[in-house]
């Protein structure tokens, strides 16, 4: 029968062996569970206007610029932290990074229920329409989603307009996603002209300003009455260690709206520079 120092002896050996079978991936994961959030690492839509687009010549050195990386970039730096805003990438792998922890926050995204049960959103921190877009030598009356019934429409790939458009969509209307590219807004209002479809949706304020770029403003006109307006948010990860400090960030953005910080950002975006009205 061992003594008091056999004990000791045989506890150290069990604490080294539950250390080594653990494994150098659970230490691994203890060390990242325990590292705080201070650079923020964030990407966006390719060119979502006003909310997160690209300046600059093509290539992985433009630069990332809109009403959500303003935003996120002063919140951030209220807090002590700094925005790293990403290069170009599709929609759908910008999702997949934040869902795998490469990405810490979406620069702009609508609310839905899906990714809530998973994602972090922060309080709102712009309001933007969704509008119908026709030929103007076709258009039509708009009251309700029904006035889409038994006409083709189209709409980008990959991303959402709200809960309530994309159920009814689901259900009872027909429209064709077309591929994240970027200049997929202006590829789907070509194909409006070409009269590959009756109407397109896009958010508002993009598809104007995609409309004086492809030069089809003559030709092409929004309808009136939006088919929803919806609120634009920062979105983190679950696995960021950013999305713990969510409170702070929404208290900050509660700031930014009370001193008109928000509109203030808002209306950089607007103008002619960017044929926004």
């Amino acid at each position: 029968m061992p003594g008091a120092h056999g004990f000791a002896f045989l506890a150290v050996i069990a604490v080294l062996l539950a250390a080594t079978a653990s494994g150098p991936d659970a230490a691994a994961q203890e060390s990242a569970d325990a590292a705080p959030c201070q650079q923020v690492r964030g990407n966006g839509a390719l060119d979502w206007y006003p909310v997160h687009f690209f300046e600059g010549p093509k290539g992985p050195d433009r630069r990332a610029v809109g009403v959500a990386v303003d935003v996120a970039r002063t919140v951030l730096e209220e807090l002590g932290l700094r925005l790293e805003a990403g290069a170009p990438a599709p929609w759908p792998r910008s999702m997949e990074d934040l869902l795998e922890g490469r990405l810490d926050v979406l620069l702009g995204a609508y609310w839905t229920a899906d990714r809530a049960q998973r994602l972090v959103y922060s309080a709102p921190i712009y309001r933007e329409e969704i509008a119908v877009f026709v030929r103007r030598d076709q258009a039509f009356s708009l009251e309700s989603l029904a006035d889409l019934k038994d006409r083709r429409g189209l709409r980008p790939m990959g991303g959402s307009y709200g809960e309530h458009f994309d159920a009814y969509a689901r259900e009872h209307l027909e429209i064709d996603q077309v591929a994240t590219v970027s200049t997929q807004d202006e590829v789907i209002l070509h194909m409006l002209n070409a009269g590959r479809a009756d109407y397109v949706v896009l958010a508002r304020a993009d598809g104007r300003r995609d409309l004086g770029e492809t030069g089809l403003t003559d030709r092409i006109v929004d309808l009136e009455q939006p088919v929803a307006v919806n609120n634009v948010h920062l979105l983190f990860g679950d696995r960021s260690h950013c999305a713990a400090r969510i409170d702070e960030i929404d208290r900050e953005i509660a700031r930014l709206e009370e001193n008109g910080t928000l509109e203030r950002i808002a209306r950089r975006y607007r103008g002619a520079r960017y044929g926004d009205d």
